[in-house]
């Protein structure tokens, strides 16, 4: 999230991946800057590097009511459509 958020920390990373003996095998490019991406956010303040984490697991947590009322949906919508037939 972090880095997809901040331009041009892509760039960077590819740069320093690129420096790496194992670029030239395609295979392992997106592991290297997976990498890379990851030294450099190990390089932020450390209160940064906790803002985005936070900021990185709310994204993920689903929101629970949400997903209950969909379901609810779902189901109520089923039940009527097999009332019709």
């Amino acid at each position: 999230m972090w880095a997809k958020n901040n331009p041009g920390i892509d760039d960077e990373a590819r740069e320093i991946a690129q420096q790496n003996s194992e670029w030239s095998n395609t295979k392992n490019r997106l592991k290297l800057i997976n990498a890379a991406r990851k030294t450099l956010f190990s390089e932020l303040p450390e209160d940064e590097q906790e803002e985005w984490e936070e900021k990185s697991k709310d994204a993920k947590t689903p929101d629970i009511s949400q997903l209950v009322l969909r379901g609810l949906q779902r189901n109520i919508l089923l039940i009527y459509i097999s009332g019709m037939t």
